[in-house]
């Protein structure tokens, strides 16, 4: 009995004392000197650094992280990992070889950050939304990427006639834009950038619309754009917008090769507009 009571007493003494930090001296080749030899403030009937329980409960971590990680994941490879949505925007139609689309100008940017950088370019001349979501979107899920840009709509606008419902249409294409992005947040680690459109009612092609097509795909614009920026808003810690709409370089005719495709010497000023966003981004 005496001896019972006299251990369980010991106990009670011994986890009611806080044990001391322990202290490291550096030695003259200025590292820490080995466990063997370390000095501590422990006295000798304390345990010795090999065996010291930690402050933290046995199923936690002894160490927290001292910095958040940047927005937009980098996979645990090292890679950085791009995927470009789109249309022939993104694909690179009007481009004399595809090192001049906006997608490689940015990549080469991209790399004094993230060396490692890769880049998939998925845009498919003549694409509308409903086909990148539903061709494009599983490709990117699958790739693990830390970025994923979307450049979409253009062809959802330039075929939208008179006597069309921009409302209900546009309503429709934000539903189906959102869904995507909504896979793209939670299924990915990926930073999401999305592009809204320039003004398709000023594209060289409208020369030959009438005024009525004019209007109505400028009118369509403004409510895709809308759309677009409702989405952004939704998923704002991940996604960024990107403005094209108010780009002076797509406004300009002598930015086009052909009637909706930018020329080679235009590309470089719609690449510093998706540079500027991605630097945001990873902030």
């Amino acid at each position: 009995p005496l001896e019972t009571t006299t251990y369980t007493l010991y106990v009670d003494l011994v986890t009611s004392v806080q044990r001391p930090q322990i202290v490291v001296i550096v030695g003259d080749a200025g590292q820490p000197p080995t466990p063997d030899n370390a000095p501590t403030m422990a006295p000798p009937d304390q345990p010795t650094p090999d065996n010291a329980p930690t402050t933290a409960p046995p199923d936690q971590p002894t160490s927290q992280p001292t910095t958040a990680p940047i927005v937009g994941v980098v996979p645990k490879s090292g890679a950085f990992h791009w995927v470009a949505l789109g249309d022939s925007l993104t694909e690179g139609d009007g481009k004399s070889d595809n090192a001049r689309r906006y997608t490689e100008l940015v990549l080469e940017r991209l790399k004094t950050i993230r060396p490692q950088a890769t880049l998939h370019n998925i845009g498919k001349s003549g694409w509308t939304l409903e086909q990148m979501v539903t061709e494009q979107v599983p490709i990117a899920l699958s790739e693990d990427p830390a970025l994923v840009s979307i450049w979409i709509g253009a062809n959802d606008v330039i075929p939208f006639n008179p006597g069309e419902d921009v409302t209900a249409s546009a309503t429709a294409f934000e539903q189906r834009l959102d869904a995507a992005v909504t896979q793209l947040v939670t299924r990915t680690r990926a930073r999401v950038l999305l592009a809204n459109l320039h003004d398709i009612s000023l594209v060289p092609a409208s020369r030959d619309w009438s005024e009525a097509e004019r209007a109505v795909r400028h009118e369509m614009t403004l409510a895709v754009n809308q759309a677009i920026a409702n989405v952004v808003q939704r998923h704002a810690d991940r996604v960024s917008l990107v403005d094209m709409f108010n780009l002076a370089a797509l406004r300009e005719t002598s930015c086009y090769v052909d009637d909706y495709h930018p020329s080679d010497d235009c590309e470089p000023r719609i690449a510093e507009q998706w540079w500027l966003a991605i630097q945001s981004a990873l902030r």
